[in-house]
């Protein structure tokens, strides 16, 4: 059996863990069905609070959130003891996606592994950014 479908197996038997797996390495429409279960279409919420969320797939740029939940999620420098001085441009890419949710009101961020965050003064609607007990250096 492939990789990706004992993923998808599992994820079909409620086992989440293989969210960040199918995230980089499955299709569009799993990629949806992935994202439609951490959706909240009522709240216009993606919550993926304590779940390992390595990155997020360009299709999320097809809900309508407001409310994006990334707390302790992983995401950021794989090498957390990183002590480079240069802009890791794969960590900026994690977070340029988010910078496209222009419905953006709150966004969670918190107890990630980010020194640097992209550009997100084009989310005119937030009101609510966490970035606690991470190492931010740089914000661009």
């Amino acid at each position: 059996m492939e990789p990706l479908a004992i993923a998808e197996a599992a994820f079909d038997q409620g086992d989440l863990s293989p969210t960040s797996y199918i995230f980089k390495n499955g299709d569009t429409k799993l990629k949806k069905r992935v994202l439609d279960r951490y959706y909240d279409k009522a709240t216009k919420t993606m919550d993926f609070k304590e779940h390992f969320v390595a990155c997020l797939p360009e299709e999320i740029l097809e809900y309508d959130i407001e409310i994006l939940n990334l707390d302790r999620c992983g995401m950021g420098k794989d090498d957390k003891y990183n002590k480079s001085e240069s802009v890791d441009l794969e960590e900026l890419q994690k977070t340029a996606l988010i910078a496209k949710m222009k419905n953006l009101k709150e966004l969670d961020l918190g107890m990630n592994r980010f020194d640097e965050l992209s550009d997100l003064s084009g989310l005119t609607k937030l009101k609510k950014l966490l970035i606690s007990e991470m190492n931010i250096k740089t914000i661009f």
